[in-house]
């Protein structure tokens, strides 16, 4: 298809938002290589059924730490230069009880107050946020802790139910009980048809697994479980008060019982049989479908999913955020800043100095955003993965307050503040 062709495909798509227009545009915007502009020409026409399944699959920020793996990274267009303020929303509550913002294409959910008092249950809600203008859609009963497709799942507090609504029209789609109710935490991982719910409390927990093949439909139980024997050892041991990590749909990590010196037991779980399929030492704390990351006494160690390590990275660990990208990981490095290594090698790439520290770091690509609280005034930085920095957007106005969420998206960045600011920041 020439140019030519191609831009008057996106014109009349942008103008019309008639769907026809827009799926013909984006399927010739893929072969034209030029994938990353396909949101662009959806946008228009998210209600439609056609368009909104097209909208669902593309990333998105859908768990409390990006993706069932807690990888903290999304392949989408990063922002390379100074962004604007697209839009801000001030909302009449946020709760402090959730992990922050998810962010698709389709939706942006916010953790807040429903606004009674008879029943404290009630309290909790998530605001669904329209992601173009910041407008309030609807407001759900419970926290919200996953979207998935057109959905996003929240969490009851006391925890014993989670519930699914749909993110353009605030509908519910389906609600399942998940034990006695509990004053745990509660996380859930999503990838494919695999849904993995876990509930822990100190030393006590259960894990529950769903096949869910629609997203839009209620999954189906298929085990649960409360201890784990480990390979060789006939002690059961119950789950520690960690995530689950879920690397991909055959498999999940967890954290079990307490070794005598100390370290604990962590454990790469088949979810088809429910049997561990290797043992470590340490916390899991990211994945994907190749390697698992580990956190241990001696540093970090990336493993591939069958158990081979990969490389270990013996340093001093501080306190910055972990991510897992595609082909480099962010780690803690000393009180000075943080450190980004080869993924394939564990070899050194950057070193961010305390100078340009920041916290609740996410990337898109080879970008990574952070928030800066020590700058005046405090701003959200972008660093590539070799240590340059990008620019420094000054949270003044009504953006002024300690930053609670960061989230990526495509040419976007969506945040939150303690002063109850929602906003989006998008490329100039």
């Amino acid at each position: 298809m020439i140019d030519d062709d191609l831009r008057e495909l996106e014109r009349r798509a942008r103008a019309s938002s008639d769907p026809a227009d827009c799926l013909a545009a984006a399927e010739a915007l893929r072969r034209a290589g030029r994938a990353d502009d396909v949101l662009d020409v959806l946008r228009p026409a998210a209600a439609e059924p056609a368009v909104r399944a097209e909208l669902a699959k593309m990333p998105a920020w859908t768990h409390q730490d990006g993706d069932a793996g807690a990888t903290r990274w999304l392949d989408v267009p990063p922002i390379r230069s100074m962004p604007r303020l697209r839009w801000t929303h001030r909302a009449r509550s946020m709760s402090a009880i959730s992990g922050g913002l998810l962010a698709g294409p389709l939706g942006v959910a916010v953790p807040g107050h429903s606004g009674t008092i008879l029943d404290p249950g009630t309290l909790l809600a998530t605001v669904v946020l329209d992601p173009d203008t910041g407008e309030e859609r609807s407001r759900l009963r419970g926290l919200p802790i996953l979207i998935a497709d057109g959905g996003v799942v929240r969490g009851s507090f006391p925890i014993r139910s989670l519930s699914s609504g749909d993110l353009l029209d605030g509908g519910e789609l389906w609600s399942i009980g998940i034990g006695p109710p509990s004053l745990g935490h509660l996380t859930i991982g999503h990838v494919e048809s695999r849904l993995i719910v876990s509930v822990t409390r100190a030393t006590e927990g259960h894990v529950e697994i769903f096949d869910w093949p629609d997203p839009m439909q209620r999954p189906r139980r298929t085990a649960r479980f409360e201890e784990l024997s480990l390979p060789g050892d006939p002690v059961r041991r119950g789950l520690q008060d960690e995530r689950p990590i879920l690397p991909d749909p055959s498999c999940f990590a967890v954290v079990v019982g307490s070794e005598l010196d100390g370290d604990r037991h962590g454990v790469l779980i088949d979810a088809a049989s429910n049997e561990a399929r290797w043992t470590f030492a340490g916390v899991p704390v990211a994945g994907d479908g190749d390697d698992l990351l580990i956190l241990g006494r001696s540093g970090h160690r990336l493993r591939a999913l069958d158990g081979a390590t990969r490389w270990v990275a013996s340093r001093q660990i501080g306190p910055a955020t972990r991510i897992l990208a595609s082909d480099w990981v962010q780690i803690g490095g000393d009180e000075r800043g943080r450190l980004i290594l080869d993924r394939a090698t564990g070899e050194l790439r950057a070193a961010i100095s305390g100078r340009e520290a920041t916290s609740l770091e996410a990337a898109a690509r080879n970008v990574i955003y952070g928030y800066d609280e020590a700058s005046r005034p405090a701003s959200i930085t972008a660093v590539t993965s070799d240590g340059e920095l990008l620019w420094r957007f000054p949270l003044e106005d009504e953006l002024v307050g300690e930053l609670i969420a960061l989230v990526p998206a495509s040419g976007r960045i969506y945040g939150a503040n303690r002063g109850r600011v929602v906003f989006c920041l998008e490329e100039s």
